[in-house]
């Protein structure tokens, strides 16, 4: 299979400046075959895709990754097609037609109401996690999370962490081993890793520029081509297991530590402070800022992205995870 990579054209401006997705159905990152309405989805002259009521993103030999809520993905594999039914925060309503998607939801997942059809079921995300959809095999495997699924005329059924449901007439309900894979679910942790990457520099650039946020929010990082998502507070523990830093907390990542020796001076003991020359953070100099000069690509369709970071009220419904920072939904530790 011939893997096409995609690249994005970065304009340049005096000032940092990001647009925000608004809306679920933006059509991030491509790679190989894959199409729109029946046309070319690759990203052009830094114009991102995004997806009306009722489009269809599919796939041929190739993935593609689409944006839902700030810090929630969606990622089709070879040979499958979604239909959006509708993107708007707070009713995101999404359509299985063929094929397989990992589907990684961050926090306020309740907040923003994800939803998924598949056959004859309705399958409503319920806590941060990372789920598996299946047309053709007609399964649900929740590899980490919670899920609600309700078929017309039964009860709704949860199927919780290292759970698979059926949907076929049996709707059987076992166990399977969460931590297996495939190469749709190994690329999907690939780009996990490179949206926690990209949001250190984000991060640090909204710190040292004095952005304000009021919930978290995704952010345009142009040295990655790449939108990442940023927690309002604390650190944001993804699903994949990867870090996600506001703007307050990832500057402990830059910051060197004091070392304090102490001596005799005559006799009194005194003592006296330095900076460890082992930086916070080994990739990173002590004179880079990570500044941005570039601004986003403009996100093409019906739903123009907003000129302000744009989310839905920050939810503690306890998934995914924090380490670190305040208290404001998930567990966290100083």
């Amino acid at each position: 299979m011939r893997i096409v990579y995609t690249a994005v054209l970065l304009s340049t401006a005096a000032l940092a400046q990001d647009t925000t997705p608004a809306r679920a159905g933006v059509v991030h990152y491509t790679e190989g075959e894959v199409t729109l309405n029946g046309l070319s989805a690759e990203r052009k002259m830094g114009k991102i895709p995004i997806m009306a009521k009722g489009d269809t993103l599919a796939t041929g030999e190739g993935r593609v990754e689409v944006l839902l809520a700030p810090g929630s993905f969606l990622r089709l594999g070879e040979e499958s097609a979604m239909r959006l039914h509708n993107g708007e925060f707070g009713s995101i309503d999404i359509e299985m037609v063929k094929g397989s998607a990992v589907v990684e939801t961050g926090e306020s997942t309740k907040e923003y109401n994800i939803r998924f059809r598949m056959k004859d079921g309705l399958i409503a995300v319920r806590k941060t996690g990372i789920y598996r959809l299946e047309v053709e095999a007609g399964l649900l495997k929740v590899h980490g999370g919670e899920a609600l699924v309700t078929f017309e005329g039964s009860a709704p059924i949860p199927v919780k962490a290292g759970r698979m449901l059926a949907f076929d007439g049996s709707r059987a309900l076992v166990k399977f081993d969460p931590e297996t894979g495939d190469p749709l679910f190994r690329w999907a942790r690939r780009r996990a890793s490179y949206i926690s990457m990209a949001n250190i520099s984000a991060s640090r650039s909204m710190y040292n520029s004095g952005y304000a946020i009021r919930s978290s929010t995704w952010f345009w990082n142009p040295y990655f081509g790449m939108y990442t998502f940023v927690p309002m507070n604390g650190v944001f523990l993804s699903p994949f297991g990867y870090r996600w830093y506001s703007p307050r907390s990832v500057m402990r990542i830059y910051e060197r530590p004091m070392i304090y020796a102490g001596g005799w001076v005559g006799d009194q003991r005194g003592f006296s402070t330095s900076y460890n020359p082992s930086y916070g953070y080994n990739t990173v100099t002590s004179r880079s800022d990570a500044g941005y000069v570039s601004s986003a690509p403009s996100v093409s369709g019906p739903a123009a992205a907003s000129s302000a970071p744009v989310a839905a009220p920050r939810g503690g419904d306890g998934g995914g995870g924090r380490a670190g920072g305040e208290s404001a939904g998930g567990s966290r530790s100083q």
